[in-house]
């Protein structure tokens, strides 16, 4: 990639980055918040709070949520405390 088109992308990167975030150009994905995955992550109620107030905001503001869950048989369900959140359809 030439140099100029390297200051031409950063450029082009701040202008976007500070651009008017649209609700519906957004989506929120919640990546598998599972009850086996959680005993290893630090600060884990701090996650599942702020998982909690995403999914909210999300549904105020009408942004699609989109819920992932690896190997459920597995590693277990969505946590009730977010999936509770959850759309139906998540």
């Amino acid at each position: 990639m030439p140099t100029g088109s390297i200051s031409a992308f950063a450029a082009d990167s701040g202008e976007i980055a500070r651009r008017e975030v649209k609700s519906e150009e957004c989506a929120l994905i919640v990546v598998d918040i599972q009850e086996k995955l959680l005993p290893p992550i630090f600060e884990k109620e701090r996650l599942l709070k702020n998982g909690q107030l995403l999914v909210r905001l999300a549904g105020i503001l009408e942004i699609p949520i989109i819920a992932t869950t690896q190997y459920a048989k597995g590693l277990g369900e969505t946590v009730a405390d977010v999936k509770s959140l959850l759309p139906s359809a998540a």
